[in-house]
């Protein structure tokens, strides 16, 4: 039973259209969730449903659980929204803001946050000429709104253009090969973010002859990009080091000597590490390594 609420399970409804905009659990995330639920003894996140519609807006994975241990208290809170795409942008930012995602996955909120928000938009008002509505809605309107989603998610406009080419391209792919869209959104399909892009103005042949391609890439263990070597040499570099002795500046200029290519490597797989660092042979090794790196760059940071 709800707690201080008199909203049944069964009055709430799902709109599949609100579901499938975040990404999907898999099955050991779900699991692991359950497991944590079970373990609390209740469900500390509330089902948050959409006031007067009673429609599910969070907490699909957690309504599941529900349903399948009754005994578990849980609590219900409504939330008032203007319409869909103010339920839209609030599921987006949520998930942004709460969810640990996958670059492509944040890639893939970023350009329909922007898309969505684009289209709520008209030309200027006063102007009724049609071809200079369509062509200011096309720039000053595309500008203003990507600026906006810019700021709100702290990144450049660039960022937002790119995540929305992004998503079109992805779209378009779907349409021809289902299901391309959620292997590329889980990691299953190990695809660039730009190559898809440039699916958006692809033909559908031109589509099926690409993904074909990527689909018969090799895993991406052993990729050349990945120098488990230089890693070494790092972890061996910062664990020689004394805090007392040798401060931050000059670690860092070390690590920079190792050359720039790398450091974008390793910066890549630090923001992308508990989704991409399994797919390498060697993994647990390459993660202690990564984990006393941080360690150590975050006790010399307390000594500077």
């Amino acid at each position: 039973m709800g707690e201080g609420s008199v909203m049944e399970l069964t009055d709430i409804k799902i709109n599949i259209d609100f579901e499938n905009l975040i990404p999907k659990q898999t099955a050991e995330q779900f699991k692991q969730l359950e497991e944590n639920i079970l373990k609390d003894g209740r469900v500390r996140n509330p089902l948050v449903v959409w006031k007067d519609h009673r429609i599910l807006v969070d907490g699909h994975n957690r309504l599941r659980i529900i349903k399948a241990h009754p005994e578990i208290p849980y609590s219900i809170t409504e939330q008032e929204f203007e319409d869909e795409q103010d339920v839209t942008e609030w599921i987006i930012m949520n998930a942004l803001g709460t969810r640990n995602l996958t670059e492509m996955q944040i890639t893939d909120l970023r350009g329909r946050l922007f898309k969505m928000k684009k289209g709520k938009r008209g030309a200027p008002k006063g102007n009724t000429n049609a071809k200079k509505q369509i062509s200011e809605k096309q720039t000053f309107v595309s500008n203003e709104v990507a600026q906006s989603v810019a700021n709100e998610l702290g990144v450049n406009r660039n960022t937002v253009y790119e995540a929305a080419n992004f998503v079109e391209g992805l779209d378009k792919a779907d349409s021809v090969v289902p299901g391309f869209k959620d292997g590329v959104l889980t990691g299953a399909i190990k695809a660039q973010k730009g190559e898809v892009a440039k699916m958006r103005k692809q033909t559908p042949e031109e589509i099926k002859k690409s993904v074909k391609e990527i689909e018969k890439r090799k895993s991406k263990k052993n990729a050349d990009k990945f120098s488990f070597g230089k890693l070494r040499e790092i972890d061996a570099i910062a664990s020689g080091v004394s805090t007392t002795q040798y401060g931050l500046a000059e670690l860092i200029r070390e690590i920079d000597s190792l050359g720039d290519s790398f450091m974008l490597s390793l910066s890549a797989m630090l923001k992308r590490r508990n989704n991409v660092i399994e797919t390498y042979d060697g993994s647990e090794e390459i993660s202690m390594c990564i984990d006393r790196i941080i360690e150590k760059l975050n006790e010399m940071k307390g000594k500077v």
